[in-house]
């Protein structure tokens, strides 16, 4: 992989329209004619942080935040989509949370979408079972939206 035209929009991380842009050849593995691609090059979180059965106490995120991951991949006449991952919208009870996760081919690009918004700083601990659920799925999300694509010959 190699990356190049590294962007950066602003001077800090912690400004709230912090963005980063940058190109990545990919040049895979010699595995036939099928290539198993996971497009997050990048992830937001590793594993789910909640791994308690349950929680007592507010959990405090120290503020709203919202996660915006988004992959433009130029597929040129090379390769063929055979299969993408699921499309996913997901949202914590009374709207206090959402994920959306979408892949889109559009001409011989395909477009991957993540936005993971958390719209409470604290959330009550009657929150906890579903937001063990909603950093699972996320995590599943990053780790195992597959793109199944087939060289062109």
């Amino acid at each position: 992989m190699e990356v190049s035209d590294l962007e950066i929009d602003c001077d800090t991380k912690t400004n709230r329209e912090f963005r980063e842009s940058y190109n990545i050849e990919y040049l895979p593995e010699d595995t036939g004619d099928i290539i198993y691609l996971n497009p997050f090059f990048v992830t937001f979180f590793d594993e789910n942080p909640f791994k308690l059965q349950e929680r007592t106490y507010p959990i405090d995120f120290g503020y709203k935040d919202t996660y915006y991951y988004s992959v433009n991949l130029s597929l040129n006449n090379d390769y063929t989509i055979v299969e993408l991952p699921k499309n996913i919208n997901m949202s914590l009870p009374n709207k206090a949370g959402q994920i959306t996760f979408s892949t889109r081919q559009i001409r011989n690009s395909l477009v991957i979408t993540f936005k993971i918004n958390f719209k409470e700083a604290i959330y009550s601990p009657e929150f906890y079972p579903y937001l063990k659920e909603f950093m699972s799925k996320i995590v599943d999300i990053q780790n195992n939206s597959i793109v199944l694509l087939k060289k062109n010959i």
